[in-house]
């Protein structure tokens, strides 16, 4: 806008001239207005939003064409003297003009913006039609993604997040040890530069990440990425982005003309560093750090695969299941699982089979001898009691298992929850099993000492009813242990075997896990299955206990009447005529008749068995109607014989 004074003077130039001046004043401001951004990007702590590496680098590409306009100026007022004229000075002054037009349209359309974003501005911008602007917009475009391009060179490297101004497109955030993977690092999405598609980004974010974790969590304090070696171990791909990797990450690769070309060789040299990183890390988890020795724990004692270790720890631990939870003592608890964990791997002895790392391919995994085996189990393998009021040591123990980092990337702390999910399962499972056990043999017992009890009707009718109940426990057992865990397991197996990067582990088992706790009737829509279930093992349970009553009723009668017969002889013996009731005793005795029952057991044996059939009928029928194909061969193998279709229970 014009001075007052100067649109006077202008009134009395003709208008050509006037449109010249203002031509050349127009240079003038615009240089004011680019001068103006480079100097507060270079202004240290200024709060505006040109502070920033990436904004330096702009900044310090358009300084070179501002020096470039003062010598300019120096060689034109060099030649005032010579005569100059506007002409002239238009014809000077036009190319930078036309230069100073993007200049001024970049700082407008850039300046609020930082990292990532304003390299997105600035690319936008060449987009144009002349192809010299396009050129000129790619020098300043190459200028400003060298501090990225470096930033990602340096990450992909050593790991190392040097981002003191907030523009690289990851950050890094607070976050524990054991929780660098899932947590530490994050995608900036809107600071995503020009030079990079969001899947390279990712694939980025994905190497770095390893090399941290190597570097963190498995205690190799000084690797890092090596493209020589990378190119030696990879294939022809491999070769010739380890050969040029360095190159890759030079300006000249971000390209206008050619963009795809450049994000080409960009990703290649991304993944290159990417893949070693990774395979770097499976090879330590599956190695050093022993992860699948780890989860073959977890099956073998969480998740009860491991019989002798069962059948040793159920000995000392019977007594004190039985116990309040009150009464229960975590250390005495972890005495006797430790004691069951040294009887069933002894050292010096080769682990049996189960060997997952077998299929791991190149792992350098395998499972050693049991002295190994025993120590990382011992170290890791715990005990937890709930504090439920009223609870049982049944009811409140459970096996736990603790997992440092970097094993605890894999295997966290909300996975070993689910892990606690299905032994709390399979515990209620085994207790059901044994309370059956304990009643066939006291019936055994029994049946010696009181012979007649084999042809009591209803006794008959209540070891049918046992029998119906040991048919589903040893049913429903093998479909949790071999068609759930074993079935699953064997796919993790699998898919450990193919992973190659930490995020493909964590899959693996999270899938597996899933798998698990859908099949095992424990997701969230398996609801009404589990209550059904737990008032089968409630109804068992009871069950067991009427019939154990019952025994003791029967031999306390026996004693009693043994102790009868005895006194009789011994009044005999002295010349008595023996005491009441002897001569029946004696006949007891003699003919093994059973002594009669109190009219009360056959009550709670009617109800068991009316309670028990109607419970099993209700969860059969959710089974055989459940949309699960898994659930449909525990249905099968429940009523292989149509039995209970027959009844209507389906």
């Amino acid at each position: 806008q014009l001075t007052p004074a100067a649109a006077a003077a202008a009134a009395s130039l003709a208008p050509g001239v006037v449109q010249a001046v203002a031509r050349l004043c127009e240079i003038g401001w615009m240089y004011r207005a680019v001068s103006a951004f480079v100097a507060e990007a270079h202004t240290p702590h200024t709060s505006g939003g040109g502070a920033g590496l990436v904004a330096r680098a702009l900044a310090a590409s358009m300084q070179a064409e501002l020096s470039e306009w003062l010598r300019l100026l120096a060689v034109l007022e060099s030649q005032r003297l010579q005569g100059l004229s506007l002409l002239q000075l238009l014809v000077w002054g036009e190319p930078p003009l036309q230069r100073f037009v993007t200049l001024v349209a970049v700082v407008r359309g850039c300046s609020h913006l930082r990292g990532g974003a304003m390299t997105v501005g600035v690319e936008r911008l060449g987009q144009h039609g002349d192809p010299a602007v396009e050129a000129y917009v790619q020098r300043l475009l190459r200028g400003a993604c060298a501090p990225l391009l470096e930033s990602l060179r340096r990450w992909l490297t050593d790991g190392e997040l040097d981002d003191p101004c907030g523009e690289f497109f990851i950050e890094a955030r607070p976050a524990p040890l054991a929780e660098l993977w899932e947590k530490r690092y994050a995608l900036r999405p809107h600071m995503l530069p020009c030079f990079l598609s969001p899947k390279a980004a990712s694939r980025a974010l994905l190497g770095g990440k390893a090399i941290n974790f190597i570097r963190l969590a498995c205690g190799e304090g000084q690797w890092t990425f090596d493209a020589a070696a990378a190119a030696a171990r990879g294939g022809a791909a491999a070769a010739a982005a380890g050969r040029h990797f360095g190159a890759a990450f030079e300006p000249r690769t971000v390209n206008l003309a050619e963009r795809a070309a450049g994000e080409a060789t960009l990703s290649a040299a991304i993944e290159c560093a990417c893949s070693r990183a990774n395979e770097k890390l499976v090879e330590l988890l599956l190695g050093r750090h022993r992860l699948q020795e780890h989860l073959t724990h977890l099956k073998e004692y969480l998740l009860l695969g491991k019989g002798d270790f069962v059948q040793a720890l159920m000995e000392p631990l019977l007594p004190q299941l039985s116990r309040p939870a009150s009464q229960l003592h975590r250390h005495h608890l972890l005495g006797l699982v430790e004691s069951a964990v040294r009887s069933c791997t002894s050292p010096g002895v080769a682990a049996g089979s189960g060997n997952v790392g077998s299929s791991g391919g190149g792992s350098g995994w395998a499972r050693g001898g049991s002295d190994s085996e025993q120590l990382l189990l011992l170290a890791h393998l715990g005990v937890l009691l709930s504090s439920s009021p009223g609870a049982t040591g049944w009811e409140a123990f459970s096996l736990d298992y603790r997992a440092d980092p970097p094993v605890s990337a894999v295997l966290s702390a909300a996975a070993v929850g689910e892990y606690r999910r299905v032994f709390t399962l399979l515990w209620r499972l085994k207790r059901v099993e044994l309370s059956l056990s304990a009643v066939w043999r006291r019936h055994t017992t029994a049946a010696r000492l009181v012979r007649a009890l084999s042809s009591d009707a209803l006794l008959h009718r209540c070891h049918l009813l046992r029998h119906e109940m040991v048919h589903f426990v040893f049913n429903l057992q093998y479909y949790l242990m071999f068609e759930v865990i074993q079935c699953s397991w064997e796919e993790l197996v699998a898919a450990l075997a193919a992973a190659s990067d930490l995020d493909g582990l964590i899959g693996a088992h999270s899938a597996f896990l899933s798998a698990v706790v859908q099949k095992a009737m424990l997701g969230p829509e398996n609801a009404p299955l589990l209550e059904a279930l737990d008032a089968l093992f409630e109804t068992i349970l009871r069950f067991a206990k009427s019939q154990e009553l019952l025994y003791i009723h029967l031999l306390e009668q026996r004693a009693a009447a043994k102790q009868m017969a005895a006194a009789a002889a011994a009044n005999t013996a002295a010349g008595g005529w023996g005491a009441a009731g002897a001569a029946e005793a004696e006949a007891l005795l003699a003919e093994g008749d059973a002594p009669p029952l109190q009219p009360h057991f056959y009550e709670q044996l009617r109800v068991h068995a009316a309670q028990y059939r109607q419970q099993f009928a209700a969860f059969f029928a959710q089974v055989t109607r459940h949309a699960s194909l898994d659930l449909t061969f525990l249905s099968f193998r429940l009523d292989f014989n149509a039995y209970y279709e027959s009844l209507g229970g389906a």
